[in-house]
């Protein structure tokens, strides 16, 4: 997981009132958009279930996908052996999906990512689609 720095943490707060948007859907949005930024920069690999995942009191993200456990890995972007899984959770089982961290060290890499994304909406269409968002996943 990376840590947001508090002044970063507050302008996604500002951001939250000026669009009128309630600030856990800012950050549900703002995961969505990270998670796109990261499956355009990664578009090589056969990610299954992007997601982000934040800890609002730590102001961190963390970048997710999910892998199968299996005996043996043929898939090793959809797919995490039993052994390696058994050291992230001890009971896990064989066939039980488990939510991988692939967070990328340094959040940059996505920023080119991101940029085209903003560049494909403008100002008002991104207040309507978090007004949208907020109001059918409320």
């Amino acid at each position: 997981m990376i840590q947001f720095d508090e002044k970063f943490w507050n302008e996604l707060k500002k951001d939250a009132l000026n669009c009128d948007v309630p600030f856990p859907q800012m950050l549900r949005t703002y995961g969505e958009t990270m998670a796109e930024a990261f499956r355009r920069t990664f578009a090589e690999h056969d990610y299954l279930n992007v997601h982000t995942v934040f800890d609002t009191d730590a102001r961190e993200i963390g970048i997710f996908v999910e892998k199968d456990v299996v005996l043996n890995v043929v898939n090793v972007d959809r797919e995490i052996g039993f052994h390696e899984a058994k050291q992230l959770v001890p009971n896990v089982i064989l066939g039980e999906k488990l939510d991988i961290e692939i967070t990328p060290s340094d959040l940059s890499i996505l920023t080119a990512a991101i940029r085209l994304m903003e560049a494909e909406l403008s100002p008002s269409l991104t207040r309507h689609h978090f007004r949208t968002v907020g109001r059918t996943t409320n």
